[in-house]
């Protein structure tokens, strides 16, 4: 798949964006004890999201862009056949992504209410340079989400004008059916990309951060795995929270200063208790503590 950095030079400024000292993660007991037992988070395909339409934000933008680009004569009509074939195309986003959601607040209520069941809830925070550190291994990205449509519309131009550049290079309306439908499922392919860091403005709040991957195929990759949930299986990807640099989850301090795990409990009747348990659970798996 190609590399959505390449269609977009204001998309890459922003890919350069430097990450607080801890992403967080909010969630679970259940969940809590998984990471914290195996050094691993979970992946989901973007497909079994809570809310799957939020990938779609991006589209439907870039559709109104095209569509208003037209209207305005930006384009001259030898495109709209062009046109018209990629925006059928953007009705199918790719599957094969999966993304991991951070946030830059230890403690947030809307996090809390959002992302936390009622039996509990925790925020880990995981030092950002390990999260970037075992990231490339496994074909995943850390990004920012952006939320500022002038910002979103400006990469999105870009890739349109790109898209456009390209179909006037290759000469892609002289080609065989085959080639056009597989040039207009590359640029729905890197438009799916961008989307996954795209979302409405009205969440601006959350200060999410992705991490992200593209492509994947379920057969024969042994770190997919699936559950089961009331929306039914959710494939999701088992995504490992050490490498060489960084062995394990509490010793990252032992090379870049400051890098501990922090650990927060949300608002409950007893926090000192659930703090405890918490501590309890990582004293099991490792010497050293985090920070509560």
């Amino acid at each position: 798949m190609d590399d959505f950095t390449a269609y977009s030079p204001y998309l890459i400024q922003h890919l350069y964006s430097t990450p607080p000292t801890h992403l967080f993660h909010y969630t679970s007991p259940d969940a809590l004890i998984g990471i914290i037992s195996n050094k691993q988070l979970w992946a989901t395909n973007t497909m079994f999201l809570n809310d799957s339409k939020e990938v779609h934000y991006a589209i439907d933008t870039t559709k109104f862009l095209v569509d208003s680009a037209i209207e305005r004569g930006v384009y001259d009509a030898s495109l709209f056949p062009f046109f018209n074939q990629l925006k059928d195309h953007l009705a199918s986003f790719p599957p094969r992504s999966y993304v991991i959601s951070f946030t830059e607040l230890q403690d947030s209520l809307s996090q809390w209410r959002a992302y936390c069941p009622s039996t509990g809830d925790y925020a880990i925070g995981f030092p950002a340079k390990q999260i970037i550190s075992v990231s490339p291994n496994q074909q995943f990205k850390l990004v920012k989400c952006i939320y500022d449509w002038q910002i979103q519309v400006t990469i999105l131009n870009e890739f349109i004008d790109c898209f456009v550049r390209r179909y006037k290079a290759e000469d892609i309306q002289a080609k065989n059916d085959s080639e056009v439908q597989l040039f207009l499922s590359s640029c729905r392919d890197v438009l799916g990309q961008v989307a996954l860091i795209m979302k409405h403005n009205s969440f601006a709040e959350e200060k999410e951060w992705r991490l992200i991957s593209f492509g994947m195929l379920e057969s024969n990759n042994s770190s997919i795995s699936f559950r089961a949930s009331a929306m039914g299986i959710i494939p999701y990807y088992k995504f490992n929270l050490t490498d060489s640099t960084f062995p394990d989850l509490l010793n990252a301090a032992d090379v870049i200063q400051g890098g501990n795990l922090v650990i927060r409990t949300g608002p409950s009747p007893d926090p000192n208790n659930r703090a405890r348990a918490a501590q309890y659970l990582v004293m099991h798996h490792f010497v050293s503590s985090p920070v509560f």
